[in-house]
């Protein structure tokens, strides 16, 4: 796993932290970012291997009604990755 993660996917990741499955839409807002910025940083965080999605897909048109979720196995390097 990287451990130098965009602006973005730590606001994402904090989110998790506090609250590790939510759906897209519940945490673009609880992160303030746009479905646009969800989407980068979503995706970054799968590529990482510490977030699964469970859902449509992780497109501008579907990131709403996607499901994410912290991996447990992730979640040191998440809380090291947001500091």
């Amino acid at each position: 796993m990287n451990n130098t993660l965009s602006p973005d996917s730590q606001k994402a990741l904090r989110v998790l932290l506090q609250r590790p499955v939510l759906s897209g839409g519940e945490l673009a807002s609880l992160a303030e970012l746009t479905p646009a910025e969800l989407v980068a940083a979503t995706s970054e965080l799968l590529d990482a291997g510490v977030i699964s999605a469970d859902g449509t897909s992780v497109s501008d048109s579907q990131i709403l009604k996607t499901y994410f979720n912290l991996k447990p196995s992730a979640r040191s390097f998440a809380q090291y990755a947001v500091k």
